[in-house]
């Protein structure tokens, strides 16, 4: 965005409401959190996740890979190195960065807390049985804050392979394969809900991506999120090219 067209735009904004934005003169002009946004130009997303071993997709996960994808040890990193990450993202002039958290698959990049309705961890990891043991998210984080570059994470709602969920709905029991977790809908977007809320809430201050187009709560648990400060995006149906 141009210098003079960000002074322009930064002038409607202080006209029109300071966390809505609004209209002047009739045109809708963005919010300050909108604007601020709109001057990162690029944001750097690795996306990095269970399906960097198996394949490309949502979920990357499938009958045909799940005897070994259902297992924390498959995300097996072995040269892991996240400065390396923040170098490339600034040589290409990246002003943020976003980490896949968890995607289709449904395996979390930080040792979760969550739990499922039976009472066991969620299980699915890095801290899961096997697994890697190192929290990404955390390192992740880490190295983003000592180098001041601000940073989020993309966190894929409609998708679970592990909950047997597939474009954010639960698919009957009598699909299940070994290894899947059986839950109903409601545990389903109860334990995404409290997933994403342990995210925000253990990792500081930060600019938070959401992949979500689904019937989740996200207007009830939106002043809780708030109080962690939590800035978050939400991507419906779009077409990555």
């Amino acid at each position: 965005m141009k210098a003079a067209t960000v002074a322009a735009v930064a002038t409607a904004v202080a006209s029109a409401s300071p966390s809505r934005g609004g209209l002047v003169r009739g045109v809708p002009v963005p919010s300050a959190a909108q604007l601020e946004y709109q001057q990162r130009e690029i944001v750097a997303l690795t996306h990095f996740n269970m399906a960097t071993f198996f394949r490309e997709g949502d979920p990357a996960c499938s009958a045909f890979n799940w005897a070994k994808s259902q297992k924390p040890a498959a995300f097996a990193p072995t040269k892991l190195n996240i400065s390396n990450w923040l170098e490339s993202y600034r040589a290409v002039g990246a002003k943020s960065a976003i980490l896949t958290a968890k995607h289709g698959c449904g395996f979390h990049l930080w040792p979760t807390n969550v739990t499922l309705p039976n009472g066991d961890n969620y299980g699915y990891h890095v801290g899961g049985e096997g697994g890697i043991g190192i929290d990404i998210v955390g390192e992740f984080a880490r190295v983003m804050q000592e180098a001041k570059m601000p940073h989020g994470f993309y966190y894929s709602l409609k998708d679970s392979f592990y909950m047997n969920a597939i474009n954010d709905a639960v698919r009957p029991p009598s699909t299940l394969i070994h290894g899947q977790v059986n839950v109903t809908q409601q545990q389903f977007e109860d334990i995404e809900v409290a997933a994403v809320t342990e995210l925000w809430s253990n990792y500081g201050d930060l600019v938070r991506t959401i992949s979500v187009h689904f019937r989740i709560r996200l207007r009830t648990k939106e002043r809780q999120w708030c109080a962690h400060r939590v800035r978050f995006a939400v991507f419906a149906d779009a077409a990555w090219v």
